[in-house]
């Protein structure tokens, strides 16, 4: 477990002085902010997007990982898509970000649109690993939809008490 503490502080020292030494990139900003979300530091993370985000706005993966922590730990869904949907204005190319929205949109029920979204997703991808990972997804989309139409379901969002599926 120690040796575990001192690498997580060894880990966030090396990110510290790379942000230092590279003040102006964004990229060591988003990079930083992920780690930092990971561990679930969420003041610091938002700091380090914000950063990113002011040096790389042409970026769509801070977009996108901002907007996965206002999901996560703000339950800010409208606000977490927001970021989302900007990451995919502001980069018409990034697969990641209309994969996130379209698991997302799986689970507000709107399967019409993730099925959508995963086929933008895998019209962008660029290797076979990222095109085999959109295409299960988007399979698995269309099998959640035969699904629930055939059986009458009407998923429903998964926060607080609420079941995942409910019965019309």
């Amino acid at each position: 477990m120690q040796q575990s503490q001192e690498l997580l502080l060894k880990a966030d020292k090396t990110f510290e002085d790379i942000v230092k030494k590279f003040p102006n990139s964004g990229e060591a900003h988003n990079v930083y902010g992920q780690m930092l979300l990971d561990r679930q530091d969420v003041q610091k993370a938002t700091q380090m997007f914000d950063k990113a985000l002011e040096l790389s706005p042409a970026n769509a993966t801070p977009w996108v990982h901002k907007g996965l922590m206002l999901i996560q730990f703000g339950q800010d869904m409208d606000g977490g898509i927001a970021l989302i949907e900007k990451a995919a204005q502001v980069d018409p190319k990034c697969e990641f970000a209309y994969e996130t929205l379209a698991a997302f949109e799986i689970q507000r029920g709107n399967t019409d649109r993730a099925i959508e979204l995963f086929q933008k997703a895998m019209s962008l991808v660029r290797s076979e690993a990222e095109l085999a990972q959109s295409y299960s997804l988007c399979e698995a989309a269309v099998i959640q939809q035969r699904v629930t139409k055939e059986l009458g379901i009407v998923p429903t969002m998964p926060w607080g008490n609420q079941p995942m599926f409910s019965m019309m």
